[in-house]
């Protein structure tokens, strides 16, 4: 058929048309069906797309896709997405993917993802980026996260977050760092909170640091720490704290302000 006669079949005539038929589709027909036509297609013929049909759809029809349509795309055609086709689907329609779906896009895609469809997207899509992917994120788009859905990142995505990444954090989403995620934090990660973030963590979170983890800080990041967070440091970790870190403390806080671990010893 000619991408004329393609135009003129009647939304229960594309509804109709077989597996087969639509394996046969060519790119050029793919474009030329309309919005409404798009509508008629059926599952079982979204199921048989080829990477080289999905790709055709144009975004204003692609947007019109039902939840039950966009499921039935195989899950080794999702790769197949353009970016733009990506940054075009409704948070409706990213919600209503198949979680094994929206973890086959790929490092392009998830960069692609408006900072709308980012602040939109339930814990179990936030759960569902692979964690090779995780770094693929923006920074805009870690931006766009809430502090309830940051906290919703497993601990095994919070440890694969980048130092920019990290550094893209606002003094608000610091908040949202849950006290089980903050034991996954990486050495170079702890190093490169900006001193302005670590002082809005709170005693659950300060205590949920091992000792190890402090003693990653360095010498400016915890004098910057206000004498409220310092007396959240407990026993168990101020073993930790480095020589070089207490006297960074010295040379900022007094004596009256320094906890007791952190007293000169003469």
């Amino acid at each position: 058929m000619t991408t004329t006669q393609i135009a003129a079949l009647q939304t229960s005539q594309v509804y109709a048309l077989t597996t087969a038929e639509v394996q046969k589709l060519t790119a050029d027909q793919i474009v030329a069906l309309t919005t409404a036509q798009i509508a008629g297609v059926s599952t079982s013929a979204i199921s048989v797309l080829s990477a080289d049909q999905v790709a055709a759809f144009e975004t204003q029809d692609l947007v019109k896709l039902s939840t039950d349509q966009l499921r039935a795309l195989n899950i080794t055609r999702v790769p197949a997405l353009t970016n733009d086709q990506v940054a075009a689907l409704t948070t409706s329609q990213i919600a209503g993917l198949a979680t094994l779906q929206f973890s086959k896009l790929s490092d392009d895609q998830i960069a692609s993802l408006t900072t709308n469809q980012i602040n939109n997207l339930d814990s179990t899509m936030l759960q569902a980026i692979p964690l090779t992917r995780v770094a693929s994120l923006t920074t805009k788009q870690i931006q766009a996260l809430s502090n309830s859905q940051l906290g919703q990142l497993t601990n095994s995505q919070v440890s694969r977050l980048s130092n920019d990444q990290i550094v893209s954090l606002t003094t608000a989403q610091i908040g949202g760092l849950t006290s089980s995620q903050i034991p996954s934090l990486t050495a170079d990660q702890i190093s490169s909170f900006e001193t302005r973030d670590l002082r809005q963590l709170t005693q659950s979170q300060i205590e949920a640091f091992s000792g190890s983890q402090l003693s990653n800080l360095t010498n400016n990041q915890i004098a910057n720490l206000s004498v409220a967070q310092l007396g959240y440091i407990t026993s168990t970790q101020s073993p930790s704290i480095t020589v070089d870190q207490i006297s960074a403390l010295q040379n900022v806080f007094t004596t009256a302000q320094l906890p007791n671990w952190a007293l000169p010893t003469s």
